[in-house]
């Protein structure tokens, strides 16, 4: 097949929306197809591009990049921003992608003789689904793919711009060949929004992410005895809680069950200011949290291989649901116990019933605070003993399970939805 894929974030970069399309790409192209990827084209020169890819790199207008300088270093001068100044900013973010768009369009124009089986875009930002639509109506590609990486919708946007972005999500629907999301609550909620049965005509599928890195199974003791436990990526101002695991280590401080010195939680990320805020009510556990700011992808693998547990945050809203960060998918390689803990008003979230799915460590959620809270407690003292004596710590997981996340499993599914619409069957 040939195949077209839209996405603005791509590689080189290392964000996690970046890595999903590099996959779908990479692999699909492995599995013998012909890819082709419109994307954008980074300031930074310095890499090299990937093999057997026709990649078209596309760079935003000059006089946009121009206006984003200006409202960036006005940001960053001012201390204290204005609710307008605000909705200038969100304002801009979406003519910025639509400037991208147009520059790409523009770019299509010049393959538009050629015609490709399919097209696959990615979301977010918003350009790229617009660049799959415009694929797909223009005919340049017989069948679109709108790929979720995201839902469209978000809780804290405000009530007006919901409604308007529902209206493209229905858009979206009408039109596309197929939609897929990361995860069973994105579906669900995508579904919801538009107003269809789960499911409906098979046009809506779960793809979730994966990891790239072969899984390499290590059940090495370890000599210095100290527990290390890390949590790399953001907080959005604190929908990712991690004050439960914040007060089972003072409690347990406290009880005299573990040593300050023999425990150490580590967090990667730019939210340091938030995590800080999550401290504040134990003030016991300053010694044992360290605060190493933003890592690239090969700094946070060695942070992650360091560690003994990993610390996965979600939530889980009426609102927004199936919240799996891809950082979560990463962590299965890594053959590390990990604890979830997810906020929110609703129990049972995705990613509680994967860890549990799996036997991938312990999953907290604040619904039921109380009573995780004691069982938190005891892992965490459970495998802090196993360190103290030079043991491995209990980990058991479901390997078939895992191996399911592999990128190259879940890209299949990319390749099978793409051969059944080219065989006509949900037409």
């Amino acid at each position: 097949m040939k195949i077209l894929i839209c996405s603005k974030r791509f590689y080189p970069h290392n964000v996690i929306g970046a890595v999903r399309p590099t996959n779908i790409a990479k692999n699909l192209q492995a599995f013998g197809h012909e890819v082709t990827v419109i994307t954008y084209k980074p300031d930074d020169h310095d890499f090299e591009e990937l093999d057997n890819l026709t990649i078209l790199r596309v760079s935003q207008s000059t006089f946009i990049e121009k206006w984003k300088k200006r409202i960036e270093s006005t940001s960053i001068n001012s201390l204290k921003r204005s609710f307008l100044s605000i909705q200038i900013e969100r304002l801009f973010a979406y003519l910025y992608e639509y400037d991208w768009y147009l520059q790409a369009k523009k770019k299509i124009k010049k393959i538009s003789n050629k015609e490709y089986d399919v097209a696959i875009s990615s979301y977010a930002p918003l350009s790229s689904l617009y660049l799959g639509y415009c694929v797909y109506t223009k005919g340049i590609a017989k069948y679109w793919i709108a790929d979720f990486r995201d839902n469209i919708q978000s809780e804290g946007s405000p009530k007006i711009l919901n409604c308007l972005l529902n209206k493209l999500e229905k858009r979206v629907y009408n039109k596309a060949n197929a939609l897929t999301f990361v995860s069973k609550g994105q579906q669900y909620m995508f579904c919801r929004s538009v107003g269809v049965p789960l499911n409906s005509e098979k046009k809506t599928h779960v793809i979730y992410n994966g990891f790239e890195d072969e899984l390499i199974i290590n059940k090495s003791s370890k000599s210095d005895c100290i527990l290390r436990l890390a949590y790399t990526g953001r907080l959005y101002n604190g929908k990712r809680d991690v004050s439960l695991l914040l007060k089972a280590l003072s409690s347990l401080i406290s009880d005299g069950c573990i040593e300050p010195s023999y425990v150490k939680f580590i967090y990667a990320g730019n939210d340091s200011d938030v995590l800080q805020r999550q401290m504040k009510a134990y003030k016991n556990i300053e010694s044992c949290v360290e605060i190493v700011g933003y890592l690239d992808k090969k700094e946070i693998k060695s942070l992650q291989e360091r560690c003994d547990i990993l610390v996965a945050l979600s939530w889980n809203t009426e609102f927004e649901q199936g919240i799996l960060t891809g950082k979560f998918l990463e962590y299965l390689c890594s053959y590390k116990p990990i604890i979830s803990i997810t906020s929110g008003e609703l129990a049972h979230s995705e990613l509680s019933q994967m860890i549990n799915d799996m036997d991938l460590g312990i999953a907290c959620e604040y619904i039921n605070k109380d009573n995780d809270f004691q069982h938190l407690k005891k892992y965490i003292c459970e495998q802090y003993q196993l360190v103290q004596k030079g043991e491995p710590l209990s980990f058991c997981p479901d390997l078939n399970k895992i191996k399911q996340y592999q990128y190259f499993n879940q890209i299949r599914k990319f390749e099978k939805i793409s051969f059944e619409l080219m065989e006509g069957e949900y037409l």
